[in-house]
């Protein structure tokens, strides 16, 4: 099987430093400062050749470093380590600004045109313990019965979009409900960003269907603790929903 620009770090890598038996800082300066690139750079040699050039990348990697192969492999650990880290900010950044009582979405955080939304809350989550993960979550109404009521609903969105997709459905469902019976008996709502989209993170993976469902999988049984639930998908979220 072929793997990925830079799957087989990404797998290799992401377990240990995510239990911490691996430092970030120790492997970004290992792969960045402490070895050649490889396999070797080749450049122009100025008569319309290349030449082989085996230290060109210590403590200099660049986004193309190996123009022939698309990226060494000292380049592909470094990114597995900053791309990590780079998440890791941004769930932080997203986390502090809801204790603020602060938009904590790409949504709430500019004004938007278009029907009347209701922000999720703002979770997250480490698929197989290992690539975080962001997931929207709406409360049930304050009439809800979860004996008599639908069941809890996980909403999976579609190609290039996130769990932000459904915030306009999830406040037209809620008002539909009121307005029909003076009620609000929305059930529990959960929306999740598939790695690769959204705000989870976006490792140097093969994205199938198999990820995915993998994913949904697991998010159901270790977030929403196997639940009885209706699945909702909207493009590829609806294939995953009805596979």
């Amino acid at each position: 099987a072929t793997l990925a620009l830079r799957e087989a770090p990404a797998r290799a890598f992401s377990a240990a430093l995510s239990l911490g038996a691996l430092s970030a800082r120790d492997v970004a300066d290992a792969a960045r400062n402490r070895s050649p690139v490889t396999p070797p750079l080749w450049v122009g040699d100025g008569s319309g050749g290349l030449t082989a050039v085996d230290d060109r990348n210590r403590a200099g990697l660049f986004p193309s470093d190996d123009p022939l192969w698309g990226r060494s492999s000292e380049g592909s650990l470094s990114d597995v380590v900053e791309w990590r880290e780079w998440f890791r900010l941004l769930a932080d950044r997203s986390l502090t600004l809801q204790e603020k009582g602060e938009p904590a979405t790409s949504g709430g955080e500019k004004a938007m045109a278009g029907d009347p939304r209701e922000a999720g809350k703002v979770h997250y989550w480490r698929f197989k313990q290992q690539h975080l993960v962001r997931y929207l979550t709406w409360p049930a109404g304050k009439d809800y019965n979860a004996e008599k009521d639908a069941p809890t609903m996980l909403l999976v969105h579609g190609f290039a979009a996130s769990a932000e997709q459904w915030e306009r459905l999830v406040y037209s469902l809620r008002q539909q409900g009121v307005e029909k019976n003076g009620k609000d008996v929305l059930p529990p709502i959960y929306a999740v960003d598939l790695l690769g989209f959204g705000h989870s993170e976006k490792p140097g993976l093969s994205y199938t269907q198999y990820l995915w469902e993998a994913q949904l999988v697991d998010f159901a049984v270790e977030v929403m603790e196997a639940v009885p639930m209706v699945m909702v998908g909207n493009s590829i979220g609806g294939g995953l929903s009805a596979g």
